[in-house]
């Protein structure tokens, strides 16, 4: 059996970009504003507002907001301080977290 644990609820205005290492439980990200990019080896996922991505082995992955955007690791993007959004002005939100084991 498996419980959820969500890691983040990150919403973000400027262009950004995070690496994930690999990990031992699966992992997701759901994208609910705009557009984002997954990139896993060499294979490459546009993301739209709605996509759900999971990654049942828990794969080391990029995701971006745009292409050829810089990355920076998971937990220095979370613990960046984000620029507030503007009034008006549009931003990725982005949900990510993994599953992890009930412990017994």
């Amino acid at each position: 059996m498996a419980e959820g644990l969500l890691l983040a609820r990150t919403q973000m205005a400027d262009r950004w970009g995070f690496e994930v290492d690999q990990r031992r439980h699966p992992v997701f990200h759901f994208l609910m504003e705009r557009r984002a990019v997954l990139h896993q080896g060499d294979t490459r996922v546009e993301l739209s507002v709605g996509d759900v991505v999971i990654l049942p082995q828990g794969s080391g992955h990029k995701v971006v907001r745009e292409q050829g955007a810089e990355t920076i690791a998971l937990s220095d993007f979370l613990a960046k301080e984000p620029r507030p959004v503007r009034s008006g002005e549009r931003a990725d939100l982005l949900y990510c977290g993994n599953s992890c084991p009930r412990a017994t």
